[in-house]
């Protein structure tokens, strides 16, 4: 311990001696393994310059502080002075000194952002990449908007006087895995790809990132299909508002274990197949069954009404195509007006049998009491 004593005195004697008598410097204190670090020395002609050193503030220059080996970022400010940033690398038992000299200025606002690359927006209009420093800037209040890909946005504000320089480090968050489903009204069942996850609102952490498939369900409204991919690392955001309206997809088929899936979605088996109401729109329909090749296609889903599909699954690859059921039919329609007409002139046949013969003339009608 007294050899480090010793040391350290050795090697801040140069420093304190150095300083005239009128300058206070300010030195941090030594980590617990002074010997495995470098030491910085900053100064400053302007008093009152504020010292930043990778982007964190440690003082007031003259100022003397330990660094680890490496590279560093010195950042030096003062009012009505542009800022000074220097680079400087630190070695290990040697001191690094630093002079900042700052030029007159008429005041910056400088974004520090990370990721590097994030966007900047000022009041909703000016975009800038960040690193930025901005200039010449008008008095007043700035709103400002940070965005980046696969991360969440930030906002805030700041205000801006002539000749003052401000310096905004900001963390945008990681939106990596994080998927949020609402929708209005609220209490609709949410399915993410094929399994229930709750009920809306819905915020789910640790979703791998890909392409996902979202169904939401209520009763009284229109069944909603959305695919979201995240394949970037962004954000899955499904965000609707429920129809009252929808049409219902029928699906029938040859076997009795197909799987009928919308969109990458399984929404029922067997022979035949009657959805609720389907939100109108184009979703892929694919129906399959073990050891037979999957037949799909881009259907046509109408406002309202209904539409029917038939599959016919085999070796040959099958077909998947519409078909117009019977009761759509016009022939249908036509022989149900026959059978019905023939049914009315049989009661009318019949009808007429029961009605007696007319009283011939001449006959006397007798009344009985």
């Amino acid at each position: 311990m007294r050899a480090l004593t010793s040391a350290l005195r050795v090697l801040l004697l140069p420093v304190l001696v150095a300083v005239p008598l009128s300058m206070t410097v300010a030195v941090t204190a030594p980590p617990a393994q002074a010997e495995e670090t470098g030491m910085l020395r900053v100064t400053s002609p302007v008093e009152g310059a504020i010292v930043y050193i990778d982007n964190e503030l440690v003082g007031e220059a003259p100022i003397t502080t330990y660094l680890s080996p490496g590279t560093h970022t010195v950042r030096v400010t003062a009012d009505f002075y542009d800022p000074f940033v220097r680079r400087v690398n630190i070695s290990r038992g040697r001191t690094t000194e630093l002079t900042a000299d700052l030029l007159p200025g008429t005041g910056t606002v400088e974004f520090i952002v990370e990721p590097p690359g994030a966007t900047l927006t000022l009041n909703g209009r000016d975009t800038y990449p960040t690193p930025v420093r901005l200039r010449q800037l008008k008095p007043g209040t700035y709103r400002w908007h940070l965005e980046a890909p696969a991360h969440e946005p930030l906002d805030g504000e700041f205000e801006f006087q002539p000749g003052r320089n401000l310096l905004l480090v900001e963390q945008l968050e990681s939106s990596s895995g994080r998927f949020v489903v609402t929708s209005r009204p609220e209490g609709a069942q949410v399915f993410l790809d094929g399994q229930l996850v709750g009920t809306t609102p819905v915020e789910l952490e640790d979703v791998p990132p890909g392409v996902h498939q979202v169904l939401l369900d209520m009763k009284g409204y229109a069944t909603m299909l959305r695919t979201v991919d995240t394949s970037d690392g962004s954000k899955g955001v499904v965000e609707v508002r429920l129809p009252e309206d929808g049409a219902r997809l029928t699906v029938r088929t040859n076997r009795s274990d197909a799987r009928i899936r919308l969109n990458g979605v399984q929404v029922g088996e067997g022979r035949s197949v009657r959805l609720p109401l389907l939100e109108r729109g184009r979703y892929t329909l694919a129906v399959s069954a073990p050891d037979t090749p999957t037949v799909e296609t881009r259907i046509e889903v109408p406002e309202s009404g209904g539409a029917w599909w038939r599959a016919r699954l085999g070796d040959d690859g099958g077909e998947l195509k519409p078909f117009t059921p019977l009761t759509r039919s016009w022939y249908f329609w036509a022989g149900a007006g026959a059978v019905a007409a023939a049914g009315a002139t049989g009661g009318v046949l019949a009808y007429n049998a029961t009605i007696p013969d007319p009283i011939p003339p001449g006959d006397i009608v007798v009344e009985l009491p």
